[in-house]
């Protein structure tokens, strides 16, 4: 049953839509996008398509128009009108598996082993549990 749990738990997480817009300007380290802005809030993450290869980033802002986002490596190569898709913000699910595990800022396995998520997700930002009262 607990299988069962687990695979239910994470369909329940998936999305079945994607949303996308386009670059709009490229300024002061800040790449302004247009089409998100009613769907996304300030915390959520972005694919931007090179011809390279995808760059992350994060929205920082929001106008009536635009999300602004902030980049996660170089704009070389990036232009007016490249497709951004959003990936909303990020969770995890830790779990006992994570122990002595090495991972990525964004709870990515750097060992190329799978984790395990944990039966509760929580935002990357969200505090963390009380010292006291948690297992050790």
């Amino acid at each position: 049953m607990d299988k069962l749990d687990s695979i239910a738990r994470r369909l329940s997480q998936l999305r079945l839509v994607t949303y996308h817009g386009r670059v709009q300007s490229i300024r002061a380290g800040l790449i302004s996008v247009e089409g998100l802005n009613d769907r996304a809030s300030v915390g959520d993450r972005v694919r931007i398509a090179l011809a390279g290869g995808d760059l992350g980033g994060e929205i920082v802002g929001l106008t009536p128009r635009s999300a602004q986002v902030l980049p996660e490596g170089t704009i070389e190569g990036l232009s007016v009108g490249a497709a951004v898709e959003l990936l909303f913000a990020p969770r995890i699910a830790p779990s006992d598996d994570w122990i002595g595990r090495i991972i990525d800022p964004l709870g990515q396995p750097l060992d190329g082993r799978p984790l395990r998520p944990g039966p509760v997700a929580r935002g990357f930002r969200s505090e963390a549990p009380d010292a006291v009262t948690r297992r050790r």
